[in-house]
């Protein structure tokens, strides 16, 4: 199964608050069948949802080596 659209980046906007939340969603999402995930962080410029991707990258980077640790695809 495929999620086409989420929101775990940690911190970046209006889904998950951090990086175990991430983890925990992302560790749940694998028991029930999702082998992908597109990311799709907002983007609003002069909003709080304004991260850039060079950050988004930084961040999704950190959550990688999170989920390798924890042995989750």
């Amino acid at each position: 199964m495929i999620d086409i659209h989420s929101h775990i980046l940690p911190t970046v906007d209006d889904g998950s608050r951090n990086k175990e939340e991430s983890i925990e969603i992302l560790k749940n999402l694998s028991l029930i069948g999702y082998t992908d995930i597109i990311l799709t962080p907002h983007y609003i410029k002069d909003s709080k949802f304004n991260s850039s991707t060079k950050n988004n990258q930084e961040i999704l980077c950190t959550l990688k080596e999170e989920l390798l640790t924890n042995n989750i695809d």
